[in-house]
């Protein structure tokens, strides 16, 4: 009786110890099995990048012209407003320069060129001189861009370099631009040297008196590899990119250029078409497999 209960422990401590087993290579094998890590990609395509720096500038007619009154005296009527269109000998105001009792033929001020009124003019009933302005004129068609760049760009400033605009009516919206003349002399207050540039179009939505976000491009490399610059890992004085070939990472070394924009040049060691990890490479490893979820081109601007 003994015997036999002894013997039905020992099957059972037996298939127990079995089973164990069982479950624990159960474990294993799902153990076994390669992480995925989802991992964001860009695809490579040769583009262009732009050295530049930012801004700020005021946008001003090119060619204005100051009216004054030549007699001093009281301004009784006033006939133009800012924004108005006046035509060469139109009428602009009256100044009544009678003193002390005296009785003098009001003064008529008119317009020696035709313009547009760029300043308000002063109130009726001012009392003008012959050294304050009563308005000033210009030809709206004839725009510039008057911008102040600090002293540390001056030596790569050169007439003809290309720029880009923006305002704050459109946004984000770009308009090309490029400069046309360059003071020779710094400010000594501000260290900023006067910079002023034209618009490549002329363009009706952009107005005398608007601000003007500028960026100034020096050098422009065309036809490159690029990446973001965060993607390039550093190891043992070399450089490397994880790369996406069949839904595997590839840990590739690469030889790089400079950094332009947040993007880094990459000279060697990608081609067309290849897709680099741009978000996850911290987590992925040489081999390991990875789910791509998204995938772009860099679009240079």
């Amino acid at each position: 009786m003994q015997k036999n209960l002894k013997n039905a422990l020992l099957v059972l401590l037996a298939a127990s110890i079995a089973f164990g087993c069982a479950k624990k290579g159960d474990e294993d094998e799902e153990d076994s099995g390669d992480e995925i890590t989802a991992v964001k990609v860009e695809k490579i395509a040769k583009t262009s990048l732009h050295d530049y720096f930012t801004t700020n500038g005021n946008i001003k007619v090119r060619n204005s012209l100051e009216i004054y009154s030549a007699v001093n005296g009281l301004l009784t009527g006033v006939f133009v407003r800012l924004g108005q269109k006046v035509s060469k000998g139109e009428e602009i105001a009256l100044v009544d320069p009678s003193v002390n009792g005296g009785n003098y033929a009001l003064y008529r001020l008119t317009a020696p060129v035709s313009g547009t009124i760029l300043s308000t003019p002063p109130a009726v009933g001012s009392m003008v001189t012959s050294e304050r302005k009563i308005v000033l004129m210009g030809n709206l068609s004839d725009l510039q861009i008057v911008s102040y760049v600090p002293e540390r760009y001056y030596a790569r400033l050169k007439t003809g370099l290309k720029a880009t605009i923006k305002v704050e009516a459109y946004g984000d919206r770009e308009f090309d631009a490029e400069i046309k003349e360059i003071s020779p002399v710094i400010d000594e207050e501000s260290r900023t040297c006067e910079v002023t540039l034209s618009l490549a179009k002329k363009n009706s939505e952009i107005v005398a008196g608007m601000f003007a976000e500028v960026a100034i491009i020096l050098e422009s490399f065309d036809n490159v590899y690029s990446v973001p610059e965060d993607c390039v890992l550093s190891k043992d004085g070399e450089d490397f990119v994880y790369k996406v070939t069949e839904n595997t990472a590839e840990l590739c070394k690469v030889e790089i250029g400079n950094v332009y924009d947040h993007r880094r040049i990459i000279t060697q060691g990608l081609c067309e078409g290849d897709f680099v990890i741009t978000e996850g490479y911290e987590t992925v490893a040489d081999g390991g497999i990875v789910n791509v979820v998204f995938g772009s081109v860099y679009e240079s601007h």
